[in-house]
């Protein structure tokens, strides 16, 4: 008996050098799966990891063109990796998208700089006219200009021309509206805003005032506004 309780100890005692020494893992450490912090802000992912039992490393910033800036875009090891306790977690966070350049719409039709500024990922925020050399309806200029900087998302506005200033505005004081929208079709123009005054002595519905006045170049297809006599 003595000798099967000799041999016992030794058997045992062999078996705790081999499972604390050589293969200490299975006794002395447990292993967890790493949750998923994808897509959230770092400092959420950050407590999420850090209530789990993990160190958290916040590796260099990374431009994406799918998420905001200050979202978590990669974690290493991946999700439900099995780590031991206080194992490193490695985070990388979004900047957001990389920076575009404005294209050079300059001399293209409106409709076309209007479709390559969207597919460079900007918001027409308006388009805006003014007499120009050019033919009309081609661009002359954009706000902000091309070669600047800017988000993808942020407004950019088209100057387009209304062609060059070559009309001379007819003069239409004392007409009817009538009559004043006659000359100004002849003259290759239009009638713009109309407002009423009222001037003792003149005729109702004459023409008292015209901007811009007489004698003063537009393009075609430009606006007169007028004011008419509208007497009590």
């Amino acid at each position: 008996m003595l000798g099967l309780g000799i041999v016992l100890g030794a058997s045992l005692l062999g078996y705790l050098i081999a499972a604390l020494v050589i293969f200490p893992a299975p006794i002395t450490e447990t292993t967890q799966p790493v949750p998923r912090v994808l897509g959230q802000p770092f400092t959420s992912a950050d407590t999420t990891l850090r209530a789990a039992g993990f160190r958290v490393r916040r590796d260099e910033e990374m431009a994406s063109s799918t998420a905001m800036a200050g979202l978590v875009i990669w974690q290493d090891p991946p999700p439900e990796t099995r780590l031991p306790p206080s194992s490193v977690v490695h985070l990388s966070v979004s900047t957001g998208p990389d920076a575009v350049a404005v294209p050079d719409v300059v001399n293209l039709q409106v409709e076309l700089a209007r479709s390559v500024m969207l597919e460079a990922g900007f918001r027409i925020q308006g388009v805006d006219s003014i007499s120009a050399l050019t033919p009309p309806g081609t661009v002359v200029a954009s706000r902000p200009g091309f070669g600047v900087v800017r988000q993808p998302g942020d407004s950019v506005t088209l100057v387009v021309s209304r062609g060059p200033a070559d009309i001379q505005v007819p003069t239409l004081k004392g007409l009817t509206r009538d009559q004043a929208a006659d000359r100004l079709a002849a003259a290759g123009l239009r009638v713009g805003y109309v407002r009423y005054a009222a001037r003792p002595g003149t005729r109702d519905g004459t023409v008292l005032d015209q901007r811009p006045g007489s004698g003063v170049r537009m393009p075609g297809g430009g606006r007169v506004d007028l004011t008419l006599a509208r007497n009590p």
